[in-house]
């Protein structure tokens, strides 16, 4: 999906992610928020080291504001590995609940400093 602006907008973009990483030797894998539209640009970053015996499951939450401009904007989670030595499993079942990963855009109408609030 995608967000269209009309002007210059300060957006909140909030977004989770569950997965499961699996190594299979040494390597660095990468979960990244990025907007891919445009000049795609990346918003924000989780890193782990990867060793042959790596087995996790692991939950990314990003939550980052962006001011973005008029036009149809889209973001997505991406992930990548610096060698090919780890298998990525999206959304692995749990015993309870449901996984569910998203990404939540809200367009943010007052910003306020604590000294323009009375209480």
């Amino acid at each position: 999906d995608n967000i269209v602006v009309v002007g210059s907008t300060k957006v909140r973009i909030d977004a989770h992610s569950r997965y499961k990483i699996t190594g299979s030797g040494n390597c660095d894998f990468y979960a990244q928020l990025k907007r891919t539209s445009g000049t795609p640009v990346v918003l924000a970053e989780e890193k782990y080291s990867v060793t042959a015996t790596t087995v996790q499951t692991i939950n990314s939450n990003f939550d980052v504001f962006e001011t973005v401009g008029a036009g149809t904007h889209t973001y997505a989670i991406e992930f990548f590995a610096s060698a090919p030595a780890v298998s990525l499993e999206t959304n692995p079942a749990q015993t309870s609940g449901t996984a569910t990963s998203y990404i939540q855009l809200t367009e943010v109408i007052v910003i306020a400093a604590k000294n323009d609030v009375d209480y």
